[in-house]
């Protein structure tokens, strides 16, 4: 066998130097080393195509903060009670400084219903009440009157309340059924009166007449009537309005284990100096066993509101059935209803 010649070795060793170069040129290429033993290559990412823009990601938006929470102010004191004002109130008062109105309110405001709230409307009415502005005094009086308050204590304000509405109500500058009337040929005080449903002794009053003479032209004042009454059988109580204004409240009589009747009546007689009826016999005006007082306002048949000579039984079921008032009230009160036009509605 022919022993290789010397090219043929030569070109064979070019060969193996050629294929390990070229294994090594490629190595070189693919691997990626970074400092440090057991490092981890990062991939790059491939670079965009020639003519386009690589497109970056928006970084993801941060969530947003917590809620800020309001410190606490522990040490705030909470707003004073109704009592703490009324005693306030009271300090005020007794180091000679004038009423508490403000408090007053406040307390009013702050617990309605609390007896404090109706003691400090009892005050503000009685303050209002000395310094004779009607209104603000009614309001309070009429607010310290809807609490719970002692009976002597109720008796006190409401005679002040009535007293500033009764007055009020005849007031051409407050009331809308008061106004003036000028006086025409042939006129006269029954004719005035029954054109404005009053009577015509209401009128005399208005205009404070000593008598019933009238001349034309005279400007008289006049009220726009009727005047009703409301009797509350539980409280003892009869109640006068002009429309839906109050007026004036009694204190009462009634009847005997129920017996005044309930329900809605009409005025249907009045009697000055009545004689009293009974079955068989009259007993006259005046005599000792007549029971009907100086007054009678009969509503239904056989029963009425009628004065009494016994002022003790006001309060009390005393009665056949009738009303009784004292006499210097059903006088005042004979003097607003009106026959056939005065509404008398009788609660239980």
């Amino acid at each position: 066998m022919r022993k290789p010649g010397p090219w043929l070795v030569l070109l064979v060793l070019a060969a193996v130097v050629v294929v390990f170069w070229m294994r090594y040129v490629r190595g070189r290429g693919e691997q990626v080393t970074t400092p440090g033993a057991g490092a981890v290559a990062e991939e790059t990412p491939p670079p965009p195509p020639v003519g386009q823009k690589q497109v970056q990601k928006a970084p993801e938006p941060e969530p947003p903060p917590p809620p800020r929470k309001e410190p606490k102010h522990e040490g705030s004191a909470p707003p004073p009670s109704a009592a703490e004002l009324f005693r306030e109130a009271q300090r005020i008062e007794q180091a000679g400084k004038g009423p508490a109105i403000d408090l007053y309110l406040k307390i009013i405001s702050a617990a309605p219903k609390s007896y404090m709230a109706t003691t400090a409307a009892a005050r503000l009415g009685g303050y209002y009440y000395e310094k004779r502005e009607a209104a603000n005094a009614i309001k309070y009086l009429k607010i310290a009157l809807a609490g719970k308050l002692p009976d002597d204590r109720r008796l006190g304000l409401r005679q002040k309340l009535d007293e500033l509405s009764y007055q009020r109500i005849f007031d051409p500058r407050t009331s809308s059924r008061t106004s003036y009337y000028t006086v025409r040929p042939g006129d006269n005080l029954s004719k005035i009166a029954g054109k404005n449903n009053i009577t015509w002794r209401l009128l005399m009053k208005l205009n404070r007449m000593k008598n019933d003479r009238i001349r034309v032209d005279d400007r008289l004042k006049v009220v726009k009537g009727p005047f009703d009454a409301v009797v509350e059988k539980s409280k003892y109580k009869l109640s006068v309005y002009l429309g839906n204004k109050y007026v004036k409240s009694y204190a009462i009589g009634i009847g005997k284990e129920d017996s005044t009747p309930a329900g809605a009546f009409k005025v249907t007689s009045k009697l000055e100096k009545p004689d009293w009826f009974q079955p068989g016999k009259i007993i006259k005006y005046g005599d000792p066993d007549n029971q009907l007082g100086t007054r009678w306002i009969g509503f239904t048949k056989g029963y009425g509101i009628h004065g009494t000579w016994e002022p003790e039984t006001i309060g009390s079921e005393c009665s056949e059935g009738c009303i009784r008032m004292l006499n210097s009230d059903v006088e005042e009160l004979f003097d607003l209803l009106i026959r056939e036009k005065s509404k008398i509605t009788v609660k239980r």
